[in-house]
């Protein structure tokens, strides 16, 4: 959010690109009134309305819009105090107007990707925090009940929003699942019954949210296009989070299984953009509960005390997060301007390791040096292909991050993403020593 234009709020909206848009802060006015919200210089506007271009009201009060879209009785989101800036952001295919003009909602600021669409163009001066999404923002979790999806509906229930989850029964009967719905209920989250199969659920429940996260597991993650098609006919989400949350999807040198999963997760990449919907994506490389309990030895249940075996040569880096932080992180991204339409990775400073120095590092914890056996390439590919369902995902995972360095051979494009840590630096994540420390 670099830059603004001062006009009437009648630019076109943003169009999302494949690989997002640099989106800018473009004061609106609601009535015939002195503006001077952000360099206190007054003007007379028009009474134009942007929803009907009727003259002599504008489209906060158009009575030609229906209240359950755009009108006031449906704006949750309405500032309070109407000199605070106050931002909404401008999509493509959103919301009632087809004449190509943001719909006037009473914001102070809406985000467009062009400011050549618009009239009376100037830097935007103001603090990057004084320019908000309004409320927070209703989210939906599909796929809740899963390994990431717990995470996702907690921290969303925690930072304050209201929070939604998709499941097929309310009661389970069993009984993991059973206390994990009931966690849920304790936070104060409120259980739709629905089902991806089950189109009209999925619409119904995709209309109560303004965000979609979707944590769906890797055999359903073709299954997704449901998702976009039941957004695309709801017409009221700000942002959908696609199931991906490892890799970047689009930068990988792995081979099967994990090939196969990042090539479906691309293809819900590309079905995105196609749709038009906002999106970001979450790129957290590896999860620590899957790797920091055995140190990344396949098969074991401890930390090794004597003998590390490390995937080829060690060198390479890769990136652990914990489960927690990486929910953390999405649900701050949600309302988040700064990651619309962009890949959000997640790679704080100090989890960033290679094979060697987290061997290292557990040594020095433990003070003992451990015999270390390297594992050639090939030979990794070998193990790979000769282990059973669910082991040789785990190990072409260790291949794409450990032997690969998928998680950082490559700089973050900033025309396409964001680093996490950088954009929260006041979130305090959990480091790999930090989780390390409790299995010494």
């Amino acid at each position: 959010m670099s830059s603004s234009g001062r006009g009437r709020g009648r630019g076109r909206r943003g169009s999302t690109s494949s690989h997002g848009t640099s989106h800018n802060v473009v004061p609106t006015t609601t009535n015939t009134f002195q503006q001077g919200t952000m360099n206190n210089q007054s003007r007379v506007v028009d009474n134009i309305c942007q929803y009907c271009n009727g003259h002599g009201h504008t489209a906060r009060v158009c009575p030609s819009i229906p209240r359950s879209d755009y009108g006031p009785s449906a704006a949750p989101y309405a500032p309070s105090a109407p000199q605070q800036p106050y931002a909404y952001p401008a999509t493509v295919g959103y919301g009632p107007s087809q004449n190509g003009h943001i719909v006037d909602t009473g914001a102070t600021q809406n985000l467009a990707a062009n400011l050549g669409n618009l009239s009376l163009q100037n830097k935007y001066t103001g603090a990057q925090d004084h320019v908000t999404l309004g409320g927070k923002s209703k989210i939906l979790v599909i796929g809740a009940t899963g390994y990431v999806g717990k995470y996702i509906v907690e921290a969303s229930a925690k930072q304050g929003h209201t929070t939604f989850a998709l499941v097929r029964d309310a009661n389970p009967s069993d009984p993991e699942k059973s206390q994990l719905v009931n966690s849920f209920k304790s936070l104060g989250v409120t259980l739709l019954i629905g089902d991806l199969n089950d189109h009209t659920s999925l619409v119904n429940a995709i209309k109560q949210a303004d965000v979609v996260i979707s944590t769906v597991g890797r055999h359903l993650l073709l299954d997704q296009e449901k998702i976009i098609t039941a957004i695309k006919q709801a017409g009221n989400v700000r942002r959908f989070f696609p199931s991906e949350f490892g890799n970047d999807s689009d930068r990988v040198h792995a081979v099967d299984p994990a090939k196969t999963a990042y090539a479906n997760k691309a293809i819900i990449r590309r079905a995105i953009e196609r749709a038009g919907i906002p999106y970001t994506i979450v790129s957290s490389n590896f999860f620590a509960r899957y790797v920091l309990p055995n140190l990344a030895q396949p098969g074991a249940k401890v930390p090794p005390r004597d003998k590390a075996v490390i995937f080829g040569d060690g060198v390479p880096k890769a990136i652990i997060n914990t489960e927690e932080d990486v929910a953390s992180y999405t649900i701050k991204a949600a309302d988040d301007p700064r990651t619309l339409n962009k890949i959000m990775y997640i790679r704080p400073a100090k989890n960033i390791y290679s094979f060697n120095d987290l061997v290292s590092l557990w040594e020095s914890m433990i003070g003992k040096t451990l015999e270390r056996v390297y594992i050639p390439e090939e030979l990794v590919i070998k193990k790979i292909e000769g282990a059973p369902v669910p082991m040789n995902m785990v190990l072409s995972l260790g291949h794409s991050g450990f032997v690969k360095g998928d998680h950082t051979n490559f700089e973050i494009d900033p025309a396409i993403g964001v680093e996490a840590s950088k954009l929260y630096p006041e979130f305090k994540y959990t480091s790999v020593e930090e989780f390390l420390s409790q299995f010494k």
